[in-house]
């Protein structure tokens, strides 16, 4: 086993680990920005996720070009990658949420625009905006 803790995969599979759990606590938070009254913080958050993304893309790529090992170190290497096989499930599910969160907020704001293109058929009735003057009516007789 103290081959196995020594191999490159299990050094890779420690850092996807922590990778994808920050990137699954990194979504939340990016998640609770959305809509919020600092834009650049959350564009600041999603330049981050980008920069954790490329960095676990790196490692799995390193990972990718590893030999599995023999006997007890293979089962130790496998079960480490299904390890990280299920972090990622748990970061894949938080990036949904993210993204389902920016689709709710994008079409609330469309439908904001949306609304603030049509006249406002109450304020115009009161402002008298489009009022048809009466040839056949004088209020002062």
């Amino acid at each position: 086993m103290a081959v196995a803790q020594l191999s490159p995969i299990v050094r890779h599979a420690g850092l996807a680990k922590k990778l994808l759990a920050a990137l699954t606590q990194h979504g939340d938070a990016t998640a609770k920005l959305v809509g919020g009254e600092t834009p650049a913080e959350f564009f600041a958050a999603l330049e981050e996720r980008e920069r954790l993304l490329a960095e676990l893309n790196n490692v799995i790529e390193a990972m990718t070009r590893e030999r599995l090992g023999i006997g007890r170190e293979r089962q130790v290497q496998i079960a480490l990658i299904q390890d990280v096989l299920q972090s990622a499930m748990a970061a894949v599910e938080s990036q949904n949420q993210l993204v389902e969160r920016v689709q709710v907020e994008r079409n609330r704001l469309a439908d904001a625009v949306e609304r603030s293109s049509k006249p406002d058929t109450v304020a115009h009735q009161y402002s008298g905006y489009g009022m048809r003057v009466s040839a056949g009516l004088s209020v002062t007789g």
